[in-house]
Formats: structure tokens, C-alpha cells, sequence
């Protein structure tokens, strides 16, 4: 039964705080430095930051562990006393905890996620809720965005305010972790490289290989400059929590605006074309929507908003368009003895950057066609289906650049490991 699952569960938690603790003892202890031992080699910088977070991970996680069996104790206990409301408040603190350790492992990326869905959030609790539209017989069912903006409008105040000051609370937290993390990556980039292997003294990829520490470097500054500025701004907002009042919202979103461009510096072009595919997407049912809709009025209301996302959908498309072509370019550089590899890479990313090219040219053809139906629709009625035709055809374009980029065989083997 339940009571049974719930009690299998408390042995693994307690293994693993039992792991935890044993591994923070062992690297507290001194090291045996003899005299007849041998001189390690000097270690890696990163590796040494990459092994002091986890360390410090796990000395954070000790403690919310400890609660957190505590918390499936109560369960256990709940459920064979059948009182199930207790077990499942009791389980709802146990997976909360599970989750909150686990957040001390996160990486740099993870982190920055987690922070931005946050923030999202927070943007939408602080939103006025829409009116609601009278749905039609043939209209589409709610998306999960529309289901959870309807959840949200059931909150009471003091639930958007509890909920609020929590999401506040976390994103500080991560944000200071996220400055630990940048500083780490800067100091490492300042030490000097290591020589490449085969190469004791140095070889002809130094140059190259400065480059590449060097954007990365600037990379990070940029991220420290970014996390600044999005904690500079969720934490306005944790001082305007309680006070209310119409700067609530302006501080939410410069925050998730902050947040989205730190996101953006970690991302790589196929992981930016996976993103602009769902939001096109996501405005292509919505323009599918508008279409459907028996309301002239309404209809007219959303073009407005559906314009202005499909245009900033093309200028992603053209930016990621150019950011390929130059990496094609680049890679045309091949160094000697990779030839054949190199023009292999050259001509995906080619292809890849051509498709990006047409989704572009159909997505910016989309977004004409909006603005039109806007102007028109004050004077008779539109029609949207050209748009959609041509949104359909930029979705086909940019799943087949991503298919270039990630080819079939090349996603069922990382599925795999």
C-alpha cells in the first residue's frame, strides 16, 4: 500500500545523507603531507572550484536532508494511521526538500533556469488577470500557459503575496551562488593554460587557444555585469513587497529581462532555435486562435499583441541566420590534416544557416501580413490565414535547421547515455 512505498523511500534518503556526510568528514580532513611523498602536480584551477562547490553543496544539503526525512517519518506515520491529509502535507514537505537539496548541485546553467521560470512567475502573479472570453464550441482547448494563468487568478492576496516573497527569497539566493560561479570561471581564465597535450612547451594552436580564453572571459564579465543588474532589481522588488503600489510590476519584469539576457549569454544557436521554435509555435495557435474566434472585437483586440511577438520572432530568426553564417565562415578556416571534417562542419552549418535564412523570410512575411490585417481590421473584416500559412512554413524551416544540427541519430544516442 502507500504506507509500504512511503517507508521504501526512507532507506534510500537516509544512504545518501549517510554518502553526504561521509564525503564532507573525508575532505575536511587534513592531508597527510610525509616527507617521503611525492610532489603532486599543480592542480587544475577549475576542478579545484568544481570540487569546493560540491563540497559546500553538500554541507548545505546535510541539513535540509535532515528535515526532509524528518518529513517522510511523518508520513509514514500519517499513512498508517490513515489520516491521509496529514501524509500528503507531510510528503508535499518531503519532495520540496528533496528538491531543495538538489538545487544545491546546480550548475551555472541549471541556476540561471531556475531563476528565470521564478521570475516568470513573479511577472505573472503581479499581472492583472484577463477577462475571461466565452469559450466556443469549436474553439481549441487551453493550453498549459492558459490553465496556469487561471490558476493563478484563483489566488487569494495573501497567497500571491506568500508565494511572492518565496520566489524572491530564491532568486537572491541563487543569484549570490551565480556571482560564486562567475568568479570561479574569471579566475580560472586568468591562470595561465595549461600546454596542450603532446606539447610540453607550448604549440601552434596558443594563439587560438588565447582567443578562446579570451572571449570566454569577456563572456563572464558580461554575465557578472547581467547578474548585477538582475539582482539589483529583484531585490527592488523584495523592498516594494508589502508596500504594493504600480512599481511592483516594472521591477518583476526588468528582472526577468535581466534574467533572459544572462540566459541568453549560456545558450548555444541550437538551443535558441529550439526556444524560437516553441514561441513561434505558441504565436502560431494563438494566431490559429484569433481566427477561430466569432468575435470581430476580440479578434481585432489580439492583433496587436500577435504583430508585435511575430516581429520579434523574425529578428531572433535573422540574428540566429547571421550568428550561422559566420560560424560557417569560420569554420572554413580548417587546420591542416582536418580538412575533410572541417568543410563537413562548414556546409551544416551552411544549411543549417539557409534554412534559418527562409524562416526568417517567412516569419518576417507573417509578421507584414499582421501589421496589415491590424490596419485593415478598422475598417472591415480580415482574414488571417495567409499569416498562418506563412508561420507554418517558418516552423518547417527551423525544425529542419535544427534537424541539420542535431541529426535523428546523433539525439538517440545522447537519449541513450
Amino acid at each position: 500500500g502507500l504506507g509500504d512505498q512511503q517507508k521504501d523511500l526512507q532507506p534510500r534518503t537516509s544512504e545518501l545523507l549517510a554518502r553526504l556526510q561521509a564525503g564532507v568528514e573525508h575532505a575536511q580532513k587534513p592531508e597527510d603531507k610525509t616527507a617521503d611523498k611525492p610532489a603532486e602536480p599543480a592542480k587544475d584551477p577549475r576542478e579545484e572550484a568544481q570540487r569546493r562547490r560540491v563540497i559546500e553543496a553538500a554541507q548545505q544539503a546535510i541539513p535540509i536532508l535532515q528535515k526532509t526525512t524528518g518529513a517522510m517519518d511523518q508520513a509514514a506515520s500519517a499513512l498508517q494511521g490513515d489520516q491521509l491529509p496529514s501524509a500528503a502535507q507531510a510528503q508535499l514537505e518531503a519532495l520540496a526538500g528533496l528538491l531543495k537539496a538538489l538545487e544545491r548541485f546546480s550548475g551555472t546553467r541549471d541556476l540561471i533556469e531556475l531563476a528565470y521560470a521564478d521570475q516568470t512567475q513573479v511577472v505573472a502573479l503581479l499581472t492583472p488577470p484577463a477577462k475571461p472570453e466565452p469559450a466556443a464550441k469549436d474553439a481549441p482547448k487551453p493550453d498549459a500557459q492558459k490553465a496556469q494563468a487561471e490558476a493563478l487568478s484563483k489566488l487569494t492576496t495573501a497567497e500571491r503575496a506568500a508565494l511572492l516573497k518565496e520566489s524572491v527569497t530564491r532568486n537572491l539566493d541563487r543569484l549570490a551562488r551565480l556571482k560564486g560561479l562567475f568568479a570561479d570561471e574569471l579566475a580560472a581564465l586568468q591562470a595561465p593554460a595549461a600546454p596542450p597535450a603532446g606539447s610540453p612547451g607550448g604549440g601552434g594552436d596558443d594563439k587560438e587557444d588565447k582567443e578562446k580564453r579570451a572571449a570566454e572571459k569577456q563572456r563572464y564579465e558580461l554575465a557578472e555585469q547581467k547578474r548585477q543588474q538582475a539582482a539589483a532589481a529583484v531585490d527592488r522588488l523584495g523592498g516594494l513587497l508589502g508596500k504594493g503600489g504600480a512599481a511592483l510590476l516594472p521591477a518583476a519584469e526588468d528582472g526577468r529581462k535581466q534574467l533572459e539576457e544572462l540566459r541568453r549569454l549560456f545558450f548555444t544557436i541550437v538551443e535558441h532555435l529550439k526556444e524560437l521554435l516553441r514561441n513561434q509555435t505558441e504565436t502560431h495557435d494563438n494566431t490559429s486562435s484569433a481566427q477561430a474566434s466569432r468575435d470581430e472585437a476580440e479578434k481585432q483586440r489580439k492583433l496587436g499583441p500577435l504583430a508585435a511577438a511575430q516581429d520579434g520572432h523574425a529578428s531572433l530568426a535573422k540574428a540566429l541566420a547571421e550568428a550561422l553564417a559566420a560560424q560557417a565562415d569560420q569554420a572554413q578556416g580548417a587546420p591542416e590534416g582536418g580538412e575533410a571534417q572541417a568543410k563537413q562542419a562548414q556546409k551544416q552549418l551552411a544549411d543549417a544557416a539557409e534554412e534559418v535564412r527562409k524562416a526568417h523570410a517567412t516569419l518576417a512575411s507573417a509578421a507584414r501580413l499582421l501589421k496589415d490585417a491590424e490596419k485593415q481590421a478598422q475598417a472591415m473584416s480580415f482574414d488571417l490565414e495567409p499569416p498562418i500559412e506563412q508561420q507554418k512554413q517558418g516552423l518547417g524551416h527551423l525544425e529542419a535547421a535544427i534537424r541539420i544540427l542535431e541529426p535523428p541519430q546523433e539525439n538517440k544516442q545522447q537519449n541513450q547515455k
